[in-house]
This record gives structure tokens, sequence and C-alpha cells, in this order.
């Protein structure tokens, strides 16, 4: 399950790359920043991803979770800080 959602969040990711410069692409690589840190990401670019990996989800695995609700928001640490931490956060949702 894993295997399959972290392919899901990097072709979304590489979906999202198409409309950005080259100095502001997320990178793919597994523990680099998403969200924080050194991603050039801000919060409307976080929320766009979010709506194209929740839309990404139930089109692959026909279930609908949500990203950006409540929960995501009141996490100790940040489930958007690389694809690892999310792919572990949306397998989380889909249990």
């Amino acid at each position: 399950m894993k295997e399959q959602i972290i392919k899901i969040i990097i072709n979304t990711i590489d979906d999202f790359n198409k409309s950005l410069p080259s100095d502001e692409k997320i990178s793919t690589d597994l523990d680099s920043s998403i969200y924080g840190g050194n991603s050039a990401l801000d919060s409307l670019g976080l929320v766009s991803l979010i709506v194209g990996l929740e839309q990404n989800i139930e089109d692959e695995l026909d279930q609908s979770i949500s990203l950006a609700d409540e929960k995501a928001m009141s996490q100790k640490s940040n489930p958007y800080q690389n694809i690892n931490i999310l792919s572990d956060y949306i397998i989380n949702l889909l249990d």
C-alpha cells in the first residue's frame, strides 16, 4: 500500500511541477521537504497540491479523504514535511 501511495504522491507532484518555474519545483526525493523547511511551496501552492492529491487518491483508490482538515492542522508534526511522512499520514487516514 505504501508504494502505491508514494507513486500517487510523486505523480501528483510531477503534474504540479509542470506549472512551476524550475527554481520553485518540488523535489520528488522521499525525504526532501514538500512544505516548510527548504521548500519553495507557499500555503496557496500547498492547498493546490493537496486538492490534486485528494483527487488522484480518489481516482486511483476509489476512496475519498481530506488532507487539509482540522486533524492535519492539529498534528504535532507537519504531515506535509516530505513524501515519506505524507504517505504514512495518508495510509493512516485510509485505514
